[in-house]
């Protein structure tokens, strides 16, 4: 989200998926992406229309969101290819990175090509412009560590390069290794996350939490979770044991976070260390729960109809906005009344851009896929 800020990251289609997994669309989880997205446009809203600022604050969680059902949904696919027994290793991988290809490059690069165009044109949305062309080999957020500023509308792309990044090992790892140690990488690399982090908040090094394994705990987080929910246990932890975790790193997770602003630092340090591990952990619990269908008023409300159908389109929509944002914030009528109106207007904006993407090119892409089955 990506995002996320934002979303980075979200990136995939639930619908893709789904469709690659277990044959089973939870339509929940299109909602959910959607409303990772939202949170993560009204943060970006303040940049460009400061509406209210204490809140949209929260917003920036929704990229950890992202990654935490990415890795979900990227994670049962894999844990099937495992056992499927079908094929080589290298077979079973070029199936993999030909359907992620055709569902994430092509927006991806014709949203490039049009930020060249609007360089030659004039219209500068990147600064400087040799910052495309590390967009354009996903390492947008290595990019924005080395510069240690944020770069402009496409700074939200810093997200898509970390899951880009993660695909490079993630299958690899699921593929290959078995399960227990796999699990014990991952329990060592969120040892080492949380270390990490403390080192970021007392350095004071912001954009180092940027970098792509930075950001490997929420992945592999969600992967956790379709292992618990395929085997019915991680390292002894099962379904009715994960949801009590979600439950109360859910209850924990803000108080914790709100704990960055502490007088104390022994309280900013544990903050630092356990503050997003916990978030992790809350929204694996929810996606597991919308997954299982046990989401109550949630399951409906994500899966009511305009929910899924702006999930579905939700990485158009991901990358859109912000450039959306800057466009609107142009507009004199809408930068005179931006509290109120810009971020409407960026809104539809946005959703125009992702449909007619969606229409035009990603679904009709997105349907090569076929040529390409598990």
């Amino acid at each position: 989200m990506s995002v996320l800020t934002t979303p980075s990251k979200a990136t995939d289609d639930s619908s893709v998926e789904h469709a690659a997994a277990p044959p089973r669309h939870n339509a929940a989880l299109d909602g959910l992406r959607f409303a990772a997205f939202l949170s993560v446009f009204l943060y970006h809203t303040q940049y460009q229309a400061p509406i209210v600022k204490d809140w949209v604050q929260w917003g920036k969680y929704g990229v950890p969101l992202f990654f935490v059902l990415s890795g979900f949904l990227i994670g049962r696919i894999l844990l099937g290819l495992k056992d499927s027994g079908h094929g080589s290793l290298g077979s079973r991988l070029k199936i993999f990175y030909i359907r992620r290809a055709l569902r994430i490059f092509p927006v991806y690069y014709a949203l490039l090509v049009g930020l060249a165009l609007c360089r030659v044109a004039g219209m500068i949305w990147y600064d400087p412009p040799a910052a495309i062309v590390w967009h354009a080999l996903y390492l947008t957020n290595l990019y924005v560590y080395l510069q240690h500023a944020w770069i402009g509308g496409a700074s939200h792309l810093w997200s898509l390069s970390v899951e880009e990044h993660f695909y490079l090992i993630a299958p690899l790892a699921v593929l290959i290794l078995p399960l227990r140690r796999l699990a014990i990488g991952f329990v060592a690399l969120w040892v080492g996350l949380a270390i990490a982090r403390v080192w970021c908040w007392q350095t004071g090094d912001e954009f180092f939490q940027y970098l792509s394994p930075m950001q490997f705990d929420y992945l592999t987080v969600g992967i956790a979770a379709a292992i618990v929910e395929r085997d019915s246990g991680f390292l002894g932890v099962g379904e009715e044991r994960l949801k009590r975790l979600a439950l109360a790193s859910g209850a924990l997770c803000i108080p914790v976070l709100l704990m960055a602003g502490a007088p104390a630092r022994a309280a900013q340090a544990f903050s630092a260390a356990a503050g997003q591990w916990l978030l992790a952990v809350a929204f694996a619990g929810l996606v597991m729960m919308l997954w299982r269908g046990a989401g109550g008023g949630l399951q409906r409300i994500f899966s009511h109809r305009a929910a899924t159908h702006l999930g579905k389109i939700s990485y158009g929509l991901y990358l859109f906005h912000n450039f959306a944002l800057m466009i609107c914030a142009m507009v004199p009528a809408l930068a005179a009344y931006h509290h109120a109106f810009l971020p409407i207007a960026a809104f539809a904006l946005t959703y125009a851009c992702a449909a007619l993407s969606w229409r035009y090119l990603e679904g009709p892409i997105n349907d090569l896929k076929r040529r390409f089955p598990y």
